[in-house]
């Protein structure tokens, strides 16, 4: 057994341990019915990443989403709004 590597039982724990976080933030992502579920996990997850931290950081990826939703919204009634007067 190659023991350079490290205890594979304890980097398999973590990488189950991972992969559970990534999991809560996709079922997270669903109940909130976010649209772009991978972009959504990808800048939310963080291997150090722990269930009590998990919900703090996913509430405030959807909030800057909310956000952003609204800035291109506005930004395109802006432009209509610019042709029509035109």
């Amino acid at each position: 057994m190659l023991t350079h590597f490290g205890n594979f039982e304890k980097l398999n724990d973590e990488i189950n341990r991972q992969k559970r976080i990534a999991e809560d933030l996709i079922i997270h992502a669903n109940r909130k019915q976010i649209i772009n579920k991978g972009a959504f996990v990808k800048q939310t997850f963080s291997p150090s990443l722990n269930t009590e931290t998990i919900i703090v950081k996913a509430e405030e990826t959807v909030e800057l989403e909310v956000k952003e939703k609204k800035l291109i919204k506005r930004m395109l009634i802006q432009k209509s709004w610019r042709k029509y007067v035109k």
